[in-house]
């Protein structure tokens, strides 16, 4: 059995989500297996135990709530018929701040001074039709016209017969000819 987590970095109140696989080499689901993961917080004496649980057909699975914000080494241990077959071992990190306690409200201070430095203006959204007018004669269209000689070129003659071989294969052997 192959015990992993399904990611190696989680935020903070998180579920840390381990799941565990056991397949014959012809991919057929293995009965009798049981497992568990240990992790162990680097810099803590205290080891947290998860049992992996069966959800079917061949594969397990193993959850831990509320870890603290840190680095933890796992150690997933298999067993058949209550003999340990094999141990994987990794790390994981939680995070110390998770999505809903980042600052999602504009810094109107450094947007300022970023304008400022780089010679833009700035503008809050409230004043929307002062940026629409000074916008409007700022904007510039340029158009550079390239010209490519096909001609004389025998990159471009071989891609073409090449591309045309490939059809004719494809047709005659998906019998379209």
């Amino acid at each position: 059995m192959k015990i992993e987590p399904e990611r190696s970095i989680y935020s903070r109140g998180e579920i840390a989500v381990f799941s565990g696989t056991a397949f014959d080499q012809s991919y057929r689901a293995l009965d009798g297996y049981s497992g568990d993961v240990f992790l162990y917080r680097q810099g803590a004496p205290d080891t947290i135990v998860a049992t992996l649980q069966s959800t079917g057909e061949g594969v397990y699975r193993a959850e831990f709530e509320g870890l603290t914000p840190g680095t933890y080494r796992f150690e997933g241990r298999s067993f058949v018929d209550g003999e340990q077959i094999k141990t994987d071992t990794g790390r994981i990190q939680v995070t110390q701040y998770s999505l809903e306690q980042r600052e999602t409200t504009p810094d109107f201070g450094a947007l300022q001074a970023i304008a400022q430095k780089t010679g833009g203006k700035y503008a809050h959204i409230s004043h929307l039709e002062s940026i629409e007018q000074s916008l409007s004669g700022a904007l510039i269209n340029v158009s550079e016209e390239v010209e490519i000689p096909l001609r004389g070129d025998w990159r471009f003659l071989a891609a073409f017969i090449i591309a045309l071989s490939l059809e004719w294969f494809i047709r005659k052997r998906l019998q379209l000819l």
